[in-house]
């Protein structure tokens, strides 16, 4: 019967820790030729290193305002001569209970922006082969 209980309460605690959490995927899709990693940050905080054509599931624990950005920067060498790029952008979602955010990261020439994702377009994207894997972020 002690089985039975604890094995009950601990499906319960589970179910509700699970339902209370929001979940943002972030899509990176950088056509480019350059190996460009973004160094994503939650709320001004360190969070992970996204790299090019990767897939991030997010699970967030928190409920609230979540701005993400991302600052990157780089020296190119051209016939031109060298310069410096520097990348930048900042979105911000309203996190509540069991929401689901898709968001992608487009580079276009020197240009890397956040897209809010429909439906539809999260639907293709998720299941797209041009990210190989999804790796999860758990915030503490």
């Amino acid at each position: 019967m002690k089985k039975i209980f604890l094995i009950l309460f601990a499906a319960i605690v589970l179910n509700i820790t699970v339902n209370s959490q929001s979940t943002i995927y972030l899509y990176y899709e950088d056509k480019g030729f350059a190996n460009i990693s973004l160094n994503m940050k939650f709320n001004n905080e360190d969070a992970f290193l996204l790299k090019k054509n990767q897939k991030k599931k997010c699970n967030m624990k928190n409920e609230g305002k979540l701005i993400i950005t991302f600052k990157e920067s780089s020296l190119i060498t051209g016939s031109f001569g060298q310069r410096s790029i520097i990348w930048a952008d900042e979105i911000q979602l309203n996190l509540i209970k069991n929401s689901v955010h898709h968001i992608k990261i487009v580079r276009k020439g020197e240009d890397i922006n956040f897209i809010v994702l429909t439906a539809s377009q999260a639907k293709k994207e998720s299941v797209s082969k041009r990210y190989k894997d999804t790796y999860i972020y758990e915030e503490e």
